[in-house]
C-alpha cells in the first residue's frame, strides 16, 4: 500500500442518509492513516443518499470511493453487499450517520501490530440531543478475559469501533440478514468463537456514534427479539468457557429485558416496559431449554 494508507476496506450501509453521509465520509478522508477504500451501499434510499455520496468522491483524498445501490433489504444484507465488494485484507465498519475521529485507524493498525490480533474495538462517544458522553466498552473485557463471554454478557463491541480481518468474515458467513437488529452483536459473538481468533480492545475513544430518531436502535420489540435470537444460537459456545454457563445466559437473558423496559420507560410505555419485565421468565426458560444449535448459514453465499 502507499504510505500513508493501511489495506483497510470501510464498510457503510446507508439508508435515507442523505443529510448525514457527508459528515461520514469526511471523518473518513481526515484520518491520519487512510483506509484503501470505502464502500458505500444505498439500501433502497429515497433521498438521494446515493448521489450525495458521489459528490463527495473529489474530497476523498485518494481514497477509493465505491457506491452500490440495491433494493431496501436492511443494514445486515447491506452489509454483506460492501463486503462482497470489498478487496481490502482488513475491514472497519462506519454507518452513514456515524463518525470517526481522525486517529481511529492509525491506533486500530498499532494496536492490531502489537497484540498479534485479528479484530480490534476500542470505547466510543455516544452523542444524543446534542450532548457527548464516553462510553468505557474496554472495562467489559480486561486483560485475560475471554472476550466471546464478555460480548455475550455484554454486548461492548459496537460495530463502529471495529477492525477484523476480511477472511474472519468470510469464514463465519457474514452478517444475518434474518435479524433486524443485533446482527452485528451476533457476529462478534461467531467470529470469538472461534478456535484461535486473537481479539484486543483500545481504552479510548475513537469513534462517534450518533442517536437519531427511529434509529434500528429506538425499536425496543425488534431489539429485544434480535438479541434473544442470538442468545439461543450462541449460548451452547459458552460451555467451557466459564464456571457457569447456564447462569451467564440467564443473566444476559435478565439484561436484555431490563434494557427494554428501559427503553420503554424512557419512551413513556409504562405498559410496555412492564411486559418486559413479565415475559422475562418465559424468555429464560425458552433459552434454557431449547438453545439453537447447528452450523451457521453462509449468508455471504446469497446475493
Amino acid at each position: 500500500m502507499p504510505n500513508g494508507f493501511a489495506d483497510i476496506s470501510v464498510i457503510t450501509p446507508a439508508l435515507n442518509a442523505g443529510g448525514t453521509i457527508a459528515r461520514t465520509l469526511a471523518s473518513i478522508a481526515a484520518q491520519t492513516l487512510r483506509p484503501r477504500e470505502v464502500v458505500v451501499v444505498d439500501d433502497g434510499s429515497t433521498d438521494g443518499t446515493a448521489a450525495v455520496a458521489e459528490a463527495f468522491a473529489p474530497r476523498m483524498g485518494g481514497i477509493a470511493l465505491k457506491v452500490l445501490r440495491q433494493e431496501t433489504a436492511g443494514a445486515a444484507a447491506a452489509r454483506n453487499t460492501a463486503i462482497r465488494a470489498a478487496v481490502g485484507e482488513w475491514l472497519a465498519f462506519l454507518d452513514a450517520d456515524d463518525e470517526w475521529l481522525p486517529a481511529k485507524i492509525e491506533r486500530c493498525m498499532a494496536k492490531l501490530a502489537d497484540c498479534g490480533a485479528d479484530m480490534v474495538s476500542h470505547d466510543y462517544l455516544h452523542a444524543e440531543n446534542g450532548f457527548e458522553r464516553a462510553v468505557n466498552c474496554a472495562r467489559h473485557c480486561p486483560p485475560g478475559a475471554d472476550p466471546f463471554v464478555a460480548q455475550f454478557l455484554y454486548g461492548f463491541i459496537s460495530s463502529t469501533t471495529v477492525v477484523v480481518r476480511r477472511e474472519l468474515i468470510v469464514r463465519s458467513g457474514g452478517f444475518d440478514p434474518g435479524l433486524r437488529s443485533s446482527h452485528d452483536y451476533e457476529l462478534w459473538l461467531a467470529l470469538l468463537s472461534a478456535d484461535g481468533v486473537r481479539f484486543c480492545v483500545i481504552p479510548e475513544a475513537l469513534s462517534r456514534y450518533h442517536i437519531m430518531a427511529g434509529g434500528i436502535t429506538s425499536n425496543v420489540a425488534l431489539r429485544r427479539a434480535a438479541s434473544l435470537a442470538a442468545l439461543s444460537r450462541h449460548r451452547l459456545a459458552l460451555e467451557g468457557r466459564t464456571t457457569s454457563p447456564r447462569l451467564a445466559a440467564a443473566a444476559r437473558t435478565v439484561i436484555v429485558h431490563l434494557q427494554a423496559a428501559g427503553m420503554n420507560l424512557g419512551a413513556r410505555r409504562p405498559v410496555a416496559a412492564l411486559l418486559d419485565i413479565l415475559s422475562t421468565p418465559s424468555s429464560l426458560m425458552r433459552l434454557l431449554a431449547n438453545p439453537a444449535a447447528g452450523q451457521r448459514p453462509d449468508f455471504l453465499s446469497v446475493p
